[in-house]
């Protein structure tokens, strides 16, 4: 089975588009792959968290047509992924399984819909106000790619390092260390013994834990848009959403064979192909001969 990554442009189209032949073609085939067992297309939550802001009819057709592909999985959170991850670097007993089975809350309400939707703007609204205040480092823009993403997984890597360490000596995480703060309140809800602990902190120093393909794909996203953003010339435009992005792709990349996602992104993600050494599997919403042979090539294994 073959699994794939659909966002939110793709879902939408599918929905919306459906009267014209490509999309309504599309449909047909992802919903007769999954019905023979070929195909599973679990629903990526960001995804979700998009649709609420749409009409009450066209939350329904999404909901109801990714329930139809999804067979009712949907991807982990990044965080919950993440855990798992590190915590089977010292615990092989632990399960990495990606998907679970989605939860689904009324989309029929409109009023739950308006007060989620208001959480999203709130929330968008202080990531605006901390990146109008965020202030690049001297010399950023002069950086390449890789450089920034090594400095991206050493912040990360030797936030996660302090917070281990005061766990062994059995001090309160700090918060204001933040970047790994999340991961480690996971560790701790996972009962994590101070064994494992030692072990993580080798696992740090060998660059183990970095090396987990959701970490990286993670760091490598954002590195490339710190570059974009980062240019004198042409500089690339801060989106609030480019934050939900960078973990959806990651997951994507992380726990599926093939992503369809919309042009800017696929774009991004074809630069990190070239580093990586290997296609990742990922098609742009308007290559529609590259997606129609993959999913043809999908349906005869």
């Amino acid at each position: 089975m073959r699994i794939i990554s659909l966002d939110q442009n793709v879902i939408s189209y599918l929905v919306k588009n459906d009267h014209e032949s490509f999309w309504q073609d599309l449909r047909e085939k992802l919903l007769a792959g999954v019905k023979a067992g070929k195909l599973l297309c679990p629903i990526p939550k960001e995804t979700i968290f998009e649709t609420i802001p749409c009409s009450r009819d066209v939350r329904i057709k999404i909901r109801d047509l990714q329930h139809e592909l999804s067979l009712g999985f949907s991807f982990k959170p990044f965080g919950v992924i993440e855990g798992e991850e590190t915590l089977a670097l010292v615990r092989p007993s632990i399960s990495t399984f990606p998907y679970e089975r989605i939860v689904w809350h009324s989309v029929e309400d409109d009023a739950l819909a308006q007060a989620k939707a208001k959480e999203i703007r709130d929330a968008q609204g202080l990531m605006r106000q901390q990146m109008d205040v965020f202030v690049a480092s001297p010399g950023q823009d002069k950086l390449t790619v890789k450089e920034i993403r090594s400095r991206v997984i050493a912040s990360r890597a030797g936030s996660f390092y302090r917070q281990i360490e005061r766990l062994l000596a059995d001090q309160p995480l700090d918060p204001a260390d933040d970047l790994q703060f999340e991961l480690c309140r996971y560790l701790v809800s996972r009962c994590i013994t101070k064994a494992e602990l030692e072990q993580l902190r080798e696992k740090i120093l060998m660059h183990e834990w970095e090396a987990i393909p959701l970490i990286f794909f993670a760091a490598a996203l954002g590195a490339l848009l710190d570059h974009g953003r980062a240019q004198k010339m042409q500089p690339r435009k801060y989106d609030v959403n480019d934050e939900t992005d960078i973990c959806r792709i990651a997951i994507a990349l992380h726990s599926s064979a093939m992503i369809i996602m919309e042009k800017s992104m696929a774009y991004l993600v074809k630069q990190l192909e070239k580093e990586w050494g290997e296609s990742l599997d990922v098609l742009a919403i308007n290559e529609h001969e590259a997606i129609k042979a993959n999913l043809e090539m999908a349906m005869t294994e």
